[in-house]
């Protein structure tokens, strides 16, 4: 059985982000994840990327492995002010990140955040 873990909210890129990868974001014991992509004006490109991985960051903070992806977003599919909610199915996940892989092009910018729930 799960542990009973609080709800959390966690901004990983602020609006106004082109570029970059979030720090990592433990989401251990939470099975419902929530992304909240979010668009600043107009985004005809860039994609960000939804990755794992499953590492003590007491022993490794700075964890030099590999991250395996996730999912993948096209900024395009929310452009022009949009939220788009993003539910990953449920799994047992381990940090998770996030990661622009081609800047996000267009004149806009993107804001991102994640939800956790058990």
């Amino acid at each position: 059985m799960a542990p009973n873990l609080a709800p959390f909210h966690v901004i990983a890129f602020p609006a106004g982000t082109t570029t970059g990868t979030s720090g990592p974001i433990d989401c251990r014991g939470y099975t419902q994840l929530t992304a909240w992509f979010t668009s600043v004006g107009t985004t005809s490109g860039g994609t960000i990327i939804t990755e794992e991985a499953s590492y003590d960051p007491l022993k490794d903070p700075t964890y030099g492995g590999t991250w395996s992806q996730i999912a993948s977003r096209a900024a395009s599919t929310f452009t022009g002010g949009v939220t788009l909610a993003v539910h990953f199915q449920e799994g047992d996940y381990a940090f998770v990140r996030f990661r622009i892989s081609s800047d996000v092009t267009g004149g806009g910018s993107i804001g991102l955040a994640l939800d956790g729930t058990t």
